[in-house]
């Protein structure tokens, strides 16, 4: 008994194989020598069919492969095909057209999913991709009105502050002018009384003076 595995990735066709023998003792072809295999091949000398079948129904269902073939001697006229539905149901496959349809169908339809599947990652990756700048282009925008609002808070603040100062050293000035205006004029009423009550004395000293200077002008005549 050999037993051959057909790998889906690298199937092209029918006449493009890639085969990998099985040797006699394996109870179940390992994942390590073919991750996705196709197709296996249970090859049985003419005249010993034994127990292929039942090997190759084990292999199919170990390995979860869609479809099988028992080739029994070189002519392809004694093969026998074999359709995997799982739960270890079988369906045979004749003539070799229909498995070599149902083989190529299901190639194309793994490849379209595979193409819908990458489609759709690509569509995900680009959302995520578009999502992910538009959170980045919000929170640039975010930080920008932040600073510009913290800007226009600060010049408010200095505006404020200063219109105040400018307030208070006018108030201070004017009151300082006022206290100079007021000293002033204090001074002036102050040199004022002082000038009158010169004048008053000087004015009185004078009129004694000529009263004196009279009397001694009579006494003398």
């Amino acid at each position: 008994m050999v037993a051959f595995v057909i790998d889906v990735d690298l199937i092209k066709n029918l006449h493009i194989h890639h085969i990998l023998p099985i040797k006699r003792n394996f109870n179940r072809i390992e994942d390590t020598i073919v991750k996705n295999p196709l197709i296996i091949v249970e090859c049985k000398a003419l005249g010993n069919k034994g127990d292929g079948i039942e090997q190759l129904k084990g292999y199919l269902c170990a390995r979860d492969t869609p479809f099988g073939i028992l080739a029994v001697g070189p002519k392809q006229g004694n093969w026998k095909y074999h359709k995997n539905h799982g739960g270890y149901k079988f369906e045979t496959l004749s003539p070799r057209k229909t498995f070599e349809t149902q083989v190529t169908d299901r190639v194309n339809s793994e490849a379209t999913v595979a193409g819908k599947i990458e489609e759709r990652v690509n569509q995900a990756i680009e959302k995520q991709k578009n999502k992910l700048q538009a959170d980045f282009q919000k929170r640039v925008t975010d930080l920008e009105d932040n600073q510009q609002k913290q800007k226009n808070k600060l010049e408010q603040k200095l505006r404020f502050e200063y219109k105040n100062n400018e307030t208070n050293l006018q108030a201070d000035f004017q009151k300082r002018v006022t206290d100079l205006e007021g000293n002033q004029q204090k001074l002036l009423n102050e040199a004022r009384k002082d000038s009158f009550k010169n004048g008053f004395w000087a004015g009185a000293i004078s009129i004694v003076v000529l009263v004196i200077v009279v009397a001694i002008a009579a006494s003398c005549g």
